[in-house]
């Protein structure tokens, strides 16, 4: 998982080795509350691209995730859920403060200086 925050994260997939004799069309994603044992679409039409935001996460929950390809014939198998669980939450927690004390000390990288930045 990428960019995961309070609301939403980022999910990316490989495709599938075997395509059924057809070429795939796109991909259906899943998400799955780890106290449940229900599995609810997570978009509402097919995704051509290897990756797709997630939205509407329930911060403090954990979530897995799962990835059906499609083809002509119709979707395939899941994919094995992701582990370990995604847990819906800022990066930096919400009461993130950066200092100037905390740069001059070295307490941060340039490189998480400016990504919690961006």
């Amino acid at each position: 998982m990428d960019d995961v925050t309070s609301t939403s994260c980022k999910v990316t997939w490989e495709p599938p080795k075997f395509d059924g004799g057809s070429p795939i069309t796109g991909y259906h994603v899943e998400r799955r509350q780890t106290d449940s044992s229900r599995w609810v679409k997570a978009t509402k039409s097919l995704v051509t691209d290897l990756t797709f935001k997630v939205t509407d996460l329930i911060e403090g929950m954990e979530y897995e995730f799962r990835v059906f390809a499609e083809n002509k014939v119709g979707p395939g198998p899941p994919s094995v859920p992701t582990s370990p669980p995604t847990l819906a939450k800022e990066p930096y927690g919400e009461d993130f403060t950066l200092t100037l004390s905390d740069m001059l000390q070295n307490k941060f990288s340039c490189v998480q200086v400016c990504n919690f930045m961006a």
